[in-house]
């Protein structure tokens, strides 16, 4: 609609402008010809030829403006419903990826907490090994599911922010995620601060910072495997690292591991989808925030940084 205004304005300044000019050019047109009949000593000068041509100017002009805003508006009508087209088949994908991942979470949660009763019921090792591998499995899909929505929520620009504790949000990921720490043989150490107040999305913060730890607990073949995780305030700033002893990233990965799918050669030997480090950098800066790689030796080391919520005076 901007666009058709600002083009239908442009064309009514040309009309403007064309048809001053237009006038401007009959009226010398008229002097000189009644100046140059007063040297030759005629009178009764026939001058509307020079009006019949001034006339014949302005219809032409006022008659292709006229075609011209036609054609524009033709085109910009047409683009205007590709892009409702467009929109309602998004619209159309976007409702039905969020209908199956929320379907699908209802009976995988029922799942997971069977399969962990069983586990815990159960004497015979290879039967309870089976059914450690269908847990990893379940836990796995969840994960899945879980990016898919933030996905679906990202690309609706939904998000609902609210005071967190970001000391008490790390904690509750870390006693869900004790399963994983016992079967992956994880030495998991948490150094948590309490309180570290921001304004954030729970579920996106949550599945943020449950990303970086599941990327250093899967990803890590250390034979004494070890994951950090701290949370704390600094200069104004949430502050949330994880840091584990595994292979950690190459310089030349640096860039290319937030992209969207992309996996990298560690990551292509455990089954993923790409979407976590992309997800949280997404996340991160929707609560204009960063999430940067630290350089160090060994392993990989993930930190972000989130706004504090300002206090109350």
């Amino acid at each position: 609609m901007a666009v058709f205004l600002l083009l239908l304005s442009q064309i009514a300044w040309w009309a403007i402008v064309f048809s001053r000019y237009v006038d401007t050019v009959e009226e010398l047109k008229r002097t000189n010809a009644q100046l140059q009949s007063q040297l030759v000593g005629s009178s009764g000068v026939d001058l509307s030829f020079i009006s019949r041509e001034a006339f014949r100017q302005k219809v032409m002009f006022f008659s292709e403006s006229v075609f011209f805003a036609l054609i524009a508006s033709l085109a910009l009508w047409l683009l205007f419903r590709a892009l409702k087209t467009e929109e309602r088949s998004r619209e159309g994908q976007r409702n039905f990826i969020e209908v199956l991942t929320h379907e699908s979470k209802t009976p995988l949660t029922a799942l997971k907490l069977r399969l962990e009763s069983i586990k815990e019921k159960m004497a015979d090792s290879s039967l309870t090994l089976d059914v450690q591998r269908a847990l990893f499995e379940v836990r796995r899909l969840t994960s899945i599911v879980e990016k898919a929505l933030e996905l679906n929520r990202l690309e609706m620009y939904i998000r609902n922010t609210e005071p967190l504790n970001l000391a008490e949000l790390a904690e509750g990921i870390i006693k869900s995620m004790e399963p994983v720490f016992q079967q992956r043989q994880v030495q998991f150490i948490s150094s948590l601060k309490e309180p570290v107040m921001v304004e954030g999305d729970y579920l996106g913060l949550r599945n943020t910072i449950q990303s970086l730890i599941e990327n250093a607990v899967y990803y890590n073949d250390a034979q004494v495997k070890q994951v950090r995780l701290t949370v704390k305030e600094q200069n104004g700033f949430a502050l949330v690292s994880v840091e584990d002893n595994g292979p950690g990233i190459s310089i030349s990965e640096e860039t290319l591991v937030f992209e969207r799918f992309y996996r990298g050669k560690v990551g292509k030997k455990i089954p993923g989808t790409g979407l976590g480090l992309y997800l949280s950098q997404q996340i991160v800066r929707a609560h204009r925030g960063v999430i940067r790689i630290i350089r160090q030796n060994h392993g990989a080391h993930f930190e972000i940084q989130i706004p504090l919520m300002a206090r109350a005076l």
